[in-house]
This record gives structure tokens, sequence and C-alpha cells, in this order.
């Protein structure tokens, strides 16, 4: 093989690395979800990958005993932001979860917060 061809070919396999290392490795990385607003239940997606938080899929979930009951969903924008409007939650536990994007991305889990009966 060329010295040149041996250049470009391991130029080649360095940035494909570069790219799928971590996949290769096993790892996935960090994905945190942070909820800035519990009414309008808005927040963001945080990773240091932008294929983890552009345009990912995030769900709202009420906690409960068993199958937590799936409350809606949305797509985070390309900053990685979210809402689901003002979903007229009642009282209860909720969080929203970025489910695991095998290879690439770990599975994000909001904190849970809770809404009161009213009155």
């Amino acid at each position: 093989m060329s010295s040149r061809k041996a250049r470009v070919t391991s130029a080649i396999v360095t940035a494909f690395v570069a790219v799928a290392g971590t996949a290769w490795a096993g790892q996935e990385v960090q994905t945190e979800i942070k909820i800035t607003d519990e009414i309008d239940v808005a927040g963001k997606v945080q990773s240091t990958a932008d294929e983890c938080k552009d345009e990912r899929k995030v769900v709202l979930l009420k906690k409960r005993s068993g199958k937590d009951r799936k409350m809606g969903s949305d797509t985070a924008d390309g900053t990685g932001r979210f809402s689901f409007g003002n979903p007229g939650l009642g009282p209860g536990r909720y969080y929203v979860k970025a489910k695991r994007i095998r290879g690439s991305c770990a599975k994000g889990l909001s904190e849970v917060w809770r809404i009161s009966s009213a009155g």
C-alpha cells in the first residue's frame, strides 16, 4: 500500500473510531432531565452529546404501583428544550423520562415532583 493511501486510510479509521468509540466501548453518554416548570411540565434534556439531547423523545409519567402511567410525550427541540403545555395533571407524583438509545445514550430521568390535591 502506498504511503499516501495508508495515511488516508488511517485518517478515515481514526475519524470513525472517534465517532463510534463510545458505542464500541459499551459506554453510553449520560443524559439528564431538568424540569423548569412543573405546571406546564417544561424542561431540558442535558447531555454532552448532541445526539442525546437534540430531537430526543421524552415521556411524562405518573408514578403508581405497578407500571407507571404514560401521561404524554414530546420531542425536545434542537437545544434539548421540551414542553408538554399544561396537561392538567391531577394529584400525584410525576417525572419525565428520556428512553435509552442503545449503544449511544443512557436513559435520563427527572426528579419526581408532587402535585397535591386542591383544597
